[in-house]
């Protein structure tokens, strides 16, 4: 069986496929735990309520911020990392 892919294309869709398209940024391969997590963590459009979005990429006004919310959002799919924690400390009291 071919393995498909996530994928993300500038206006931040997320799509599944066996070949990522010219243009588009691969993501991470699909399995169930990434396909659970992208369903859970994903923004949900407001006009089909079906597609889903990378947070932050359809907001971003420049590329390096849209490839900056990509980076979170692997992070948050693959290394269960929420975005905004790469360097935090945990400080137990």
């Amino acid at each position: 069986m071919a393995t498909t892919f996530y994928f993300v294309r500038r206006s931040g869709l997320i799509e599944r496929g066996r070949k990522v398209p010219a243009g588009a940024i691969p993501l991470f391969p699909s399995c169930r735990e990434h396909t659970q997590r992208v369903q859970a963590r994903a923004r949900l459009s407001r006009s089909d309520n079906q597609s889903l979005f990378v947070p932050g990429v359809p907001e971003a006004e420049t590329a390096e911020e849209a490839l900056e919310a990509v980076e979170d959002f692997v992070n948050w799919i693959v290394n269960d990392q929420p975005p905004g924690r790469k360097n935090a400390t945990v400080v137990l009291a």
